[in-house]
């Protein structure tokens, strides 16, 4: 679990360094993904507080699902749009900066809670 959590500080910190050096500007699609790490992050919070009890487990799973559904949604619905982006070096900037920050959504989502024993595992 460490080595994963580690893979999210090192995504965060990609993201940060893809947009000093673009000199890319938040806009609404990252500001959803920013969105979506601090809720993941909270069902990780709250999972932790849950891991003894089947029924609270079993509904973070879901909630967990349902937040990986909206990120692939979201991650297509941005590329589409970036599409219409005249500027190629735009396109190509903010398509970096969109992925590292969904691979940090995916490296958030632990799969512990799969666990029925209540014990972590990745």
């Amino acid at each position: 679990m460490a080595g994963r959590l580690d893979n999210v500080i090192d995504g965060i910190e990609k993201v940060a360094s893809r947009m000093v050096i673009y000199d890319a500007k938040p806009n609404s699609t990252i500001r959803k993904f920013a969105e979506g790490i601090e809720k993941n992050v909270g069902i990780i919070s709250e999972s932790f507080e849950m891991l003894f009890f089947e029924k609270e487990r079993n509904r973070l799973m879901m909630q967990r699902r349902r937040m990986k559904t909206k990120r692939d949604m979201l991650l297509r619905k941005s590329l589409k749009q970036l599409a219409k982006e005249k500027d190629a070096a735009k396109i190509v900037e903010y398509k970096d900066i969109y992925e590292a920050l969904e691979e940090v959504i995916s490296n958030i989502s632990l799969r512990y809670l799969q666990n029925r024993k209540g014990s972590l595992s990745e």
